[in-house]
Formats: C-alpha cells, structure tokens, sequence
C-alpha cells in the first residue's frame, strides 16, 4: 500500500497535459552527462531517471536495477532543471524537483544554479 499512497503525492502532477522528459544523467556530480534513454541505460547498467511536469509541478522517478548495490547519488538535469536524487538498491524513489533553475552566462560560460521556491 505505500507504493499507491506515495503516487498518490504525485496525483495534481497528471492532471491536465503532463509532459513526460527524458533527462541526461551523471553519475559524478555533474562532470559528465549521458543520456538516458532505457537501451543506453541497459547497456550500461545505469540507473533509470524519468520526469514529468505540468503546470502543477514537477516529479522524478528513479530506479537503480543493480541488485545488492550500494547508494548511489545521480545527478540528473532536464531543460532548466537540475537536481540530484539518492537511489538505494533495487527501490523505487519518487519525489519532486527541488527546482533549481540552470543558469548560463553567455559571456563567461559559466553556469549557476539558483533555487526557487
């Protein structure tokens, strides 16, 4: 039952015209990114990210299928967004973006990120 209640959360994200986003992931922290689309991730044995948003919000999903691995923190950044979510085992995790916002200097190439509450 914890696994409807916690999608239960989410229910004011699928309402009206959900947007579905494949976000590129890091495995470092942000040093470097792969895509992750679900072959690429198979191939590699990288954890599956997936995000969906409307006006109401923004929710990540996210699974390691590794069995018996250790907790891993993955970085992920979709569009402007950009967070980074812990995945343990073989769980399911799922909660909403912390939003903050990619900011790039177009003069100095530089990127901030700034929170938005």
């Amino acid at each position: 039952m914890s696994g409807f209640y916690r999608a239960s959360l989410a229910n004011d994200v699928r309402t009206g015209k959900p947007e579905s986003l494949t976000p590129e992931i890091s495995l470092e922290g942000g040093k470097t990114w792969v895509n992750n689309d679900a072959l690429t991730a198979k191939q590699n044995r990288h954890p599956i990210v997936r995000v969906c948003r409307n006006a109401n919000g923004t929710v990540v999903v996210g699974q390691n299928p590794v069995l018996n691995a250790k907790p891993l923190d993955v970085t992920f950044k979709v569009k402007e967004l950009q967070d980074t979510i812990r995945l343990r085992d073989r769980e399911i995790y799922m909660g909403r973006v912390q939003k903050k916002l990619i900011l790039v200097d177009n003069l100095l190439k530089k990127r901030q990120l700034i929170n938005v509450n």
